[in-house]
């Protein structure tokens, strides 16, 4: 994976515990869509600070941000 962009940049000291952590790769940012999946379904979504925006968007299927 590509060095992180700017705005992950205060995150990089702590990028390699997360992957040993977690056993995958950290994403911050879009993959293409042929690209294939690394990462294993979900078993639950943590959405903090959910803003009513936030919920909003994604009850409406809105997904114009990585996190939605």
């Amino acid at each position: 994976m590509s060095s992180p962009p700017p705005r992950t940049r205060w995150l990089e000291p702590d990028l390699a515990d997360l992957r040993e952590l977690t056993g995958h790769p950290v994403w911050h940012e879009y993959k293409l869509p042929d690209a294939a999946d690394v990462l294993p379904p979900p078993d639950a979504i943590l959405v903090a600070p959910a803003t009513f925006n936030t919920l909003n968007k994604w009850a409406a299927g809105i997904s114009d941000t990585l996190a939605l």
